[in-house]
């Protein structure tokens, strides 16, 4: 008998509580807030664009620069005024091909920023129409 007292009187606050606090509401998200944030991922992937669209007209300018470098090169050899053949290295061409190749690394990392925008903002569509 007095086990179940006891025991009766440690469940019963926990039934007492659990029926006087009901669940929190629901955070609501205002018009304004939602269309703010929406603004700033536009901004934000209208900025990635742009960056993406300036790296790939540098890569076709230094495209362009390269070809003409390639063509100079296979011409026959050029030999300076005084007899000396110019060197077979080019270090104007290697900066450029250096460049080139950090120029795409750019642009793949961009892509990628657009992709996660895109993925992020069509799950956060979901979410809301879920």
């Amino acid at each position: 008998m007095a086990a179940a007292v006891l025991c009766q009187s440690l469940f019963m606050p926990v039934a007492a509580m659990a029926d006087d606090d009901p669940l929190p509401p629901a955070p609501t998200i205002s018009p304004r807030a939602s269309a703010a944030a929406a603004a700033m991922r536009e901004a934000r992937e209208r900025r990635l664009r742009d960056e993406q669209r300036a790296v790939e007209g540098r890569i076709q300018t230094l495209d362009r620069k390269l070809d003409l470098k390639d063509i100079e090169r296979s011409q026959a050899p050029r030999i300076q005024p005084n007899g000396v053949p110019e060197p077979l290295q080019d270090p104007v061409a290697d900066r450029l091909r250096q460049e080139r190749r950090g120029l795409l690394d750019r642009d793949r990392l961009l892509e990628q920023r657009l992709r996660n925008e895109q993925f992020d903002r069509e799950r956060v569509q979901r979410m809301r129409a879920w």
